[in-house]
Order: structure tokens, then C-alpha cells, then sequence
């Protein structure tokens, strides 16, 4: 209903506004469409984190001297905190581990469309998280091979961050795309 102290308005100016309401409305539905896959996905990978560290990161080390022997078992992260020698690092990993799936968990539930932060953690903790395993900080001298689990995780932590870099490098060539469009038709 028209207010009686405010002009009539255009019924073209109405239907360029509806226009490009319903123009902003279908570039969303477009864009959601698109990026539909990416929450399935960080769900099935936050899922096998939960299943994989509870797996043996490393083999047993046992070596005999002339004078004595010794055996190391590493078993999971879980065992590996569990220790009276524990190392922080290994509770700086589980940490990180909680928050890699907390922010996989967020990714599966949540439009991760803008801003990249998200995404870009997910890529930072899932790579940094590869390289510890590789990397073997707070081992004894004697580096332990990585075991099966070990192998797994490092090869789940790969999949996450390219999946991760893959959804942040598809939005950033969407918006530039977006962005040329826009200055196109100005």
C-alpha cells in the first residue's frame, strides 16, 4: 500500500529491483549447487580422523646392545599421552587433531562459501599434521618406521588438504569471475 506522502514509484524501477534480487537469489542457488560436495566429503574425512587415531602411528623400536636392550612401543596418539614420559608434543598434536575435525565438522554442516579462513586452517592443520608424522619429533634417537595407521593418517591428511586448497582455489576463481562480470557490465 502507497504511503500518501511519498511519490509513486516506477513500475520499471520495481521491476529492475525485483530483477536483480532474483538475479542475486539464483547466483546464490547456483553457487550452493556447486559447492554441495565438499560437505559430504569433510564429513566422511573428520570421520576417518576420529577412526585413524586411535591406530598405532608407529612400529615398536627395540634395539640390543652389548651391554643392555631396550624396546620403545608407541602405539596411537592416545598411548603415546598416556606415558609418564609422555612428550607435549604429543598432546600439541591431539590438539590439533581435535581442532582439525572440529573445523571438518564445521565445514560439513555450515555454507563455506566466504570467507576462506576456514578452509584455510582445515589446509594449514591438515599439513602441518602430515608433516609431524613424517617428521617424527620426540623420538628417540633411533627414528621408528611409520606404521600402517601412520601411513594412513598421512595419506588422509594429504587428501584434506587438497581437498581444502581445492575448495578455497574453486571459490577464489568463482569470485574473481563474479568480480569480472560485475565490472563488465558497468
Amino acid at each position: 500500500m502507497m504511503q500518501p506522502d511519498q511519490p509513486p514509484v516506477d513500475p520499471s524501477e520495481q521491476i529492475r529491483r525485483l530483477r536483480a534480487r532474483v538475479e542475486v537469489i539464483e547466483r546464490a542457488r547456483r553457487r550452493d549447487a556447486k559447492y554441495r560436495g565438499f560437505g559430504p566429503a569433510y564429513t566422511a574425512c573428520a570421520t576417518a580422523l576420529i577412526i585413524i587415531i586411535f591406530l598405532p602411528v608407529y612400529d615398536d623400536v627395540a634395539e640390543k646392545g652389548r651391554h643392555a636392550s631396550w624396546s620403545f612401543e608407541y602405539g596411537s596418539i592416545w598411548d603415546m599421552i598416556t606415558r609418564d614420559n609422555a612428550s607435549p608434543i604429543s598432546l600439541i598434536a591431539l590438539l590439533m587433531v581435535a581442532g582439525l575435525v572440529a573445523l571438518l565438522t564445521a565445514a560439513s554442516f555450515t555454507r563455506t562459501i566466504e570467507p576462506y579462513g576456514k578452509l584455510i586452517s582445515i589446509t594449514v592443520l591438515s599439513a602441518a599434521l602430515a608433516i609431524m608424522i613424517m617428521a617424527k619429533p620426540a623420538t628417540p634417537r633411533i627414528q621408528p618406521d611409520v606404521a600402517e595407521g601412520g601411513l594412513a593418517g598421512f595419506v588422509l591428511l594429504l587428501a584434506i588438504t587438497a581437498l581444502a586448497s581445492a575448495h578455497t582455489i574453486m571459490l577464489e576463481v568463482d569470485r574473481r569471475a563474479w568480480l569480472a562480470s560485475r565490472s563488465r557490465r558497468r
